[in-house]
């Protein structure tokens, strides 16, 4: 995996560790997963928000982590998107460290998951090798443990 990645890694396990405890905060119905793959456009410039198998109820940070910083980097948020999401948020008070705690924690899920299924041996050549490229965007520099690893280390 690289020293590098290796240290990343490590940032997000200790941050997670020590920022659990402090993650609290008020609870609101949240997607869990608002990405832009589940965001539809109608014919009407209606906005539809699918997929919500992982609804929960948890901190706004949460969801706005998609947005503030963004999750995808094959999606990035733009900042004109963010505006917009936000405005139709609603007024929020972002904790930066709750929001670097949910990214670390979707930056675990997320690499562990995917590492799982490049090594799987069971699985087919072709879908072990488009897992060991996601696996490679999301340690790249704008990939979400960077972009976690970064979060951990420079609070907002």
């Amino acid at each position: 995996m690289g020293a590098a990645n290796a240290d990343r890694v490590s940032t997000l396990l200790d941050g997670v560790q020590r920022l659990a405890g402090d993650r609290a905060g008020p609870v609101v119905v949240c997607h869990g997963d608002p990405h832009l793959g589940n965001v539809l456009l109608g014919p009407d410039d209606e906005v539809w928000l699918v997929d919500w198998d992982d609804a929960l109820l948890a901190p706004r940070e949460c969801d706005l982590m998609f947005v503030v910083g963004g999750v995808l980097a094959f999606a990035p948020i733009t900042p004109d998107q963010e505006r917009a999401v936000l405005a139709g948020y609603g007024a929020v008070d972002i904790d930066a460290a709750r929001l670097a705690w949910f990214l670390a924690v979707r930056a675990l899920d997320d690499l562990s998951d995917w590492t799982r299924q490049a090594l799987d041996p069971t699985g087919s050549p072709d879908d072990r090798a488009t897992a060991a490229r996601i696996v490679s965007g999301l340690v790249s520099p704008v990939g979400l443990v960077t972009l976690a690893d970064t979060a951990l280390r420079n609070p907002a």
